[in-house]
């Protein structure tokens, strides 16, 4: 698949809680259309979205949010009513105004959102991405290069340092490449994933109870990934931001 830049818009994000400016990319595959996807240029979350929603695509740089809002969706707020009525009672600290029901959705979606980066990218398995290949290619190409390189003039003793070097480089960068390789879904989930969440759920001030009761709704609703999010990771990160109030 294709993603092709084409400009920015405004939307809401459920991660950073607000309106923010959003990059689209329009997605093709063999010249064919497959649909549009946004970023978010906050928190870097991207998803399918609507083309048509949007009554333009702005394409000049260093704009404002506002600007984005009446240049490209200017009936944001109206469409998002419901969703920016309660991000306003988050907003002002007022959440006795949310119902249990509210206040639990809420705190559900970012959830709903991460699961299926989760699923593509499964703790359990390997994945390959670029960072990886490049330390696999990076653990071979050097030793090969210290011990296949031309030695002019240099006595015995010396080339023979360097392939002690080359051998022990190897083995110590291939025991760092096989670890990093094994557990980079989970470096993902907490570098990646769980900060996210963390902020997105900050502002709602969860109890560890009520982030119980979502991932046993995740899970009894057949999201088995769900067991690899971890609550005193999540609360590591709402405490955090709770304490830098950024939100």
């Amino acid at each position: 698949m294709i993603f092709k830049k084409i400009g920015k818009v405004a939307d809401l994000c459920i991660v950073c809680r607000g309106v923010r400016p959003f990059r689209l990319k329009k997605v093709t595959h063999k010249s064919k259309l497959l649909g549009y996807e946004k970023e978010c240029l906050d928190c870097r979350i991207k998803s399918k979205t609507d083309r048509s929603k949007y009554a333009n695509i702005c394409r000049k740089h260093n704009v404002t949010v506002e600007f984005l809002i009446s240049d490209t969706f200017p009936h944001l707020r109206e469409h998002y009513r419901e969703e920016l009525r309660k991000d306003k009672f988050v907003d002002e600290d007022n959440l006795p105004m949310l119902t249990d029901e509210e206040r639990l959705e809420m705190i559900r979606e970012p959830f709903d959102i991460f699961i299926p980066f989760i699923e593509k990218r499964h703790p359990a398995e390997i994945y390959f991405d670029r960072r990886t290949i490049k330390s696999c290619l990076f653990t071979f190409i050097i030793p090969l290069l210290l011990i296949f390189s031309p030695k002019p003039n240099i006595p015995t003793e010396i080339v023979n340092y360097f392939y002690y070097f080359a051998i022990a480089f190897l083995i110590i960068s291939s025991i760092v490449s096989f670890y990093y390789l094994k557990n980079a879904n989970k470096f993902y989930l907490k570098n990646f994933i769980f900060p996210r969440i963390g902020k997105s759920v900050a502002p709602l001030k969860p109890t560890t109870d009520e982030l119980e009761h979502i991932l046993n709704s995740l899970k009894n609703s057949g999201a088995s990934v769900a067991k690899y999010i971890k609550i005193k990771d999540i609360m590591f990160y709402v405490d955090m931001y709770i304490k830098n109030a950024e939100w």
